[in-house]
């Protein structure tokens, strides 16, 4: 199987006398904690998903800094969320794989990202 390794680069303002800004460049360099099918890892977690998971994608958002409706009501809001924490974590991964993974199997890739939030003591 072959590692794919996320880079990201971002871009500070430039400065009036100084020329072009500084560039700083991170890059994912692990996998997910948590797998995408473990849903037996976090019974209650899964439950939740399945019979309230707007409200459950909507903590999670809040969890990482964004609004509560983002993943809720913003056109690919649940792909944006899980392309930020494997960002923030430093997963390895892929926009593609994002959305893939939030478009067929949506409600996995939200307990696999409340998990992963919790195995690393993210923030409630």
């Amino acid at each position: 199987m072959a590692h794919t390794t996320t880079t990201v680069v971002t871009r500070e303002p430039a400065s009036s006398s100084k020329g072009p800004g500084t560039i700083h460049v991170s890059t994912g360099n692990r996998e997910w904690h948590a797998k995408l099918c473990g849903c037996s890892e976090d019974v209650p977690n899964c439950f939740g998903v399945v019979f309230c998971g707007l409200c459950c994608s909507g903590l999670i958002a809040q969890r990482v800094g964004e609004n509560f409706c983002v993943p809720c009501f913003v056109p690919g809001g649940m792909v944006a969320l899980r392309t930020k924490i494997r960002l923030m974590l430093g997963i390895r991964g892929s926009i593609c794989n994002d959305w893939v993974m939030s478009a067929f199997c949506g409600p996995c890739a939200l307990c696999q990202m409340k998990r992963e939030l919790d195995a690393v003591s993210w923030p409630k």
